[in-house]
């Protein structure tokens, strides 16, 4: 499903370069859970926003779901990830113009399955939360924003999920709810989902974890 060759990224720093990422090759198997763990810093989402095709590595190659994402061009790339891969975030992005349902409904615009109010309802109803469906963020707990984030991330039936540290902002009891979900869902949509994360507790309910340093 994803493979990741002789990947390397580097930034200018001080007239020089830093490089943030640097390893040999990756092979995420379709429906596979993987954690990517490792310190603030160690580039983790960098890795993360690579597969998602946000950004370029300075070498190498990612191929996700047969396609090679770093061959297509930025329009290409956007409209690919919005089909096939879905992103969840720590600080969730929801827009609070919206109530949970319209936030959801504008996930499923993106991923070019308008119109759909019927799976943005059934999602919210699947992650529990029935009741909440015209509330607006600021109206809901974190552990609430972050199933509302969830669903508009899976509303268009992704092949994979990238979450970075989905749960990090998040208290024990919610934190255990959340990840849950998210397993639960990979494995009932056969979705592969990596995610990045600083807690090893939390990586140990993954199928595999990858230590970056």
């Amino acid at each position: 499903m994803i493979s990741l060759q002789n990947l390397r990224k580097t930034f200018s720093l001080h007239g020089g370069e830093a490089t943030v990422l640097q390893f040999d090759s990756l092979e995420i198997a379709e429906g596979e859970t993987l954690a990517i763990v490792g310190a603030s810093g160690s580039g983790k989402t960098t890795l993360l926003n690579m597969i998602g095709g946000l950004l370029l590595p300075s070498f190498g190659e990612v191929f996700v779901n047969g396609v090679e994402v770093t061959q297509l061009k930025e329009s290409a790339r956007d409209h690919f990830r919005a089909k096939h891969i879905g992103m969840l975030f720590q600080s969730f992005h929801l827009l609070e113009a919206y109530s949970a349902l319209e936030n959801v409904e504008l996930g499923a615009f993106f991923s070019g399955h308008a119109g759909k109010k019927e799976d943005a309802k059934k999602l919210l109803e699947d992650l529990g939360l029935p009741l909440h469906f015209h509330r607006h963020p600021s109206q809901l707990s974190g552990g609430q924003q972050a199933r509302v984030a969830l669903a508009r991330a899976l509303v268009g039936r992704p092949k994979v999920l990238l979450a970075d540290e989905p749960t990090g902002s998040l208290d024990f009891e919610a934190r255990e709810d959340v990840l849950g979900l998210i397993l639960s869902m990979a494995k009932s949509r056969k979705m592969t989902v990596v995610c990045a994360t600083h807690d090893e507790h939390a990586a140990q309910a993954f199928d595999r974890r990858v230590v970056l340093s």
